[in-house]
């Protein structure tokens, strides 16, 4: 079989296995005589998830599942006793320090202070101003806020529950684009390309199309199942459809790329 040959029928058949590997290679077939129009369900697709920034016991969860949130909108708070109290001992030791540096100005002014005195001065005014500013980030952080706006997804907090920094508290949803995933039998999945665009109705507005296009197209297909992936996007759909909701997705008929 010549090289031209075996290449006309390898297109023609469209799928090969691959040896020692288990998964079918998909590739584009013939156009379908008919859009495909399949049931997606849409889903943001952005997620954000907000960690913990520090150690601590839940005090008051702010939010719930299903709320929406602007951006610094405050989601829970941790116990921040120990954390104020550490903040005000900070003030008032900046106070101090501040205090004795514009009495030091004056009596230098005066001829009654040696220059390396005051650089000492100066020094303890500015390590206290740091120190402060350190006890109001870390008394901040006993606050978690939503780093932008979206939709509460999930919550993992409850009230008296400990915390440790880094662990995961809640999830936020971005609903300004929305994707969603096929998985489709080799049949269909031949019939789709990347950039190919795909149209759904607006939940409540039949009339009215979102337009999204195919951005992932698996070239396998799962022995098990005898189906690939198709992942697509809808940018800005979010402004017509919520999350969660399930459309009719129709696969405009294009020749392949």
């Amino acid at each position: 079989m010549n090289r031209a040959w075996r290449g006309r029928w390898r297109r023609a058949v469209g799928i090969r296995l691959l040896a020692g590997i288990g998964l079918v290679a998909v590739g584009n077939g013939p156009a379908a005589a008919e859009p495909l129009v399949l049931p997606l369900m849409l889903e943001a697709a952005v997620s954000l998830p907000v960690f913990a920034r520090l150690s601590g016991v839940v005090r008051q969860v702010r939010r719930a599942v299903g709320d929406t949130v602007a951006p610094g909108d405050t989601l829970a708070h941790l116990e921040d006793d120990e954390l104020r109290l550490a903040e005000e001992l900070a003030r008032l030791a900046f106070q101090q320090a501040t205090a004795r540096r514009t009495r030091a100005q004056a009596l230098q002014a005066a001829g009654g202070l040696a220059a390396q005195e005051r650089e000492a001065l100066d020094f303890a005014a500015q390590s206290a101003a740091l120190r402060l500013q350190q006890a109001v980030w870390a008394r901040e952080a006993a606050v978690l806020r939503a780093p932008q706006a979206g939709i509460v997804a999930e919550v993992h907090l409850t009230v008296g529950q400990r915390l440790s920094a880094g662990q995961l508290s809640v999830r936020l949803l971005d609903p300004t684009d929305l994707q969603g995933e096929l998985y489709l039998p080799v049949e269909q999945l031949a019939q789709v390309h990347l950039g190919q665009s795909v149209t759904a109705p607006w939940p409540t507005a039949p009339d009215q199309q979102l337009r999204g296009t195919v951005v992932q197209r698996s070239p396998w297909v799962e022995p098990a199942s005898g189906r690939g992936r198709v992942g697509i996007l809808f940018p800005g759909a979010g402004r017509f459809a919520p999350p969660g909701a399930r459309v009719d997705v129709t696969l405009i008929k294009e020749e392949a790329p």
